[in-house]
């Protein structure tokens, strides 16, 4: 399953107009894999009906953007296949990659693993693990750990996490349009930076190379 999220799936409303070309060569290059567009009551839906003991924790997360990146761990856990943002755009297909057949790849095939990619060349780099395109199997474990590294990263924010977000809740509807007194820090959260940390706890190692399977 090919899998891209934004709040309309209405192209012709979305902001960047290369994002309709960048979607529409993933799905060209890729015809045999179904295509799932989730918005964001479908993804808030998602976590209803196959991660219930995640919903409080997508309901808690103020920002669209955060509750974005979570829910790309739901994608991968529940379904499996490939997220990409609308701003990736595809140059050859993924079951060629897969396969370990991709011009200029890797010669081992990937195919029921989890594979991440890289920016940069620092591995110690915050942000060297980007979450712009993923590709996994269904249910691997690795994105149920990352849930539950997201809510104990909130707990560690808000404690205790009931009453005192319900609170930071409250203040954020009421003054962050004047007073902007309550960020998110999202890439840390549940974005970039919080995917190395969970891949990194998850392994057991530091992340020092380019391939895991």
């Amino acid at each position: 399953m090919l899998h891209q999220s934004y709040k309309t799936a209405d192209a012709t409303r979305w902001p960047i107009q290369s994002w309709r070309h960048c979607s529409e060569s993933c799905r060209r290059l890729n015809p045999g894999w179904e295509y799932r567009f989730w918005t964001d009551d479908q993804n808030r839906q998602l976590f209803a009906e196959h991660l219930p003991q995640f919903l409080d924790l997508y309901d808690m997360l103020l920002k669209p953007v955060t509750k974005s990146d979570l829910t790309r761990f739901a994608y991968m856990f529940v379904h499996g296949g490939f997220y990409a943002d609308l701003d990736v755009e595809c140059v050859a297909p993924l079951d060629a990659a897969l396969d370990g057949a991709a011009p200029g790849g890797e010669a081992t095939p990937l195919r029921g693993s989890v594979v991440l990619g890289m920016m940069g060349s620092d591995f110690a780099f915050g942000h060297s693990i980007p979450n712009a395109a993923l590709l996994s199997p269904p249910r691997h474990p690795m994105w149920l750990h990352c849930l539950e590294s997201v809510r104990e990263r909130l707990q560690e924010m808000h404690t205790p996490l009931g009453l005192m977000h319900v609170w930071w809740r409250r203040l954020h509807e009421r003054y962050e349009r004047h007073y902007n007194i309550y960020r998110e820090p999202t890439e840390m959260l549940a974005g970039p930076v919080a995917l190395k940390a969970c891949f990194e706890t998850y392994a057991g190692e530091p992340f020092s190379r380019t391939g895991y399977h």
